[in-house]
């Protein structure tokens, strides 16, 4: 119950963490979205950082959290991850200066709550599968976090893993192209 009461809007710090987050997904974009046409993987995206990018941004819903061990940590893992690899040309300075934009993300209430609902219903699947209720072995799209970032969601699904990356390149393309009149 603590963290629902947490979860409430972001403060300006966050919201400082939220611009930080945005500029590392840019590199990840650029590698990602080329790997996702050329390599054949199972989900066509790295899940691994997806976890980070997701545990992160749901993390700046919390007032107490402090994001920048994960960011730091985040950022390191899109070096590894875009050494050697294909990339688009997106221009990740492109993403600084946005705090007219940035504003509008944790403002927008709808998107708070949906947010809200998407880590509670993460966290009582990943606690129903530290538990004997689920057996792991039956599903096989489930990831098991590799805990890149501070987060007590340990097991989810692929797919809303996958749609979580749509919206988050929804509210990139939101910040790159600094319209406010897109809100």
């Amino acid at each position: 119950m603590k963290v629902i009461k947490n979860l409430i809007w972001m403060n300006i710090l966050h919201a400082n963490y939220l611009e930080e987050l945005f500029f590392q997904y840019i590199p990840y974009l650029n590698v990602d979205l080329a790997n996702s046409l050329i390599n054949k993987t199972k989900f066509s995206r790295n899940v691994n950082l997806l976890v980070s990018f997701r545990d992160i941004f749901l993390g700046l819903y919390n007032p107490k959290y402090n994001a920048e061990q994960d960011l730091e940590k985040l950022k390191k893992a899109i070096n590894v991850y875009n050494k050697n690899a294909n990339t688009l040309a997106i221009r990740q300075e492109n993403m600084r200066n946005k705090q007219e934009s940035i504003k509008h993300i944790p403002q927008n209430e709808d998107l708070r709550k949906i947010c809200v609902e998407y880590y509670h219903s993460n966290k009582k699947f990943s606690d129903a599968c530290e538990t004997s209720l689920i057996n792991k072995d039956d599903f096989k799209d489930l990831i098991s976090n590799a805990q890149q970032c501070e987060s007590n969601i340990k097991h989810s699904f692929a797919q809303p893993l996958l749609e979580f990356n749509n919206a988050l390149s929804h509210l990139a393309i939101f910040i790159y192209n600094d319209d406010i009149n897109d809100k």
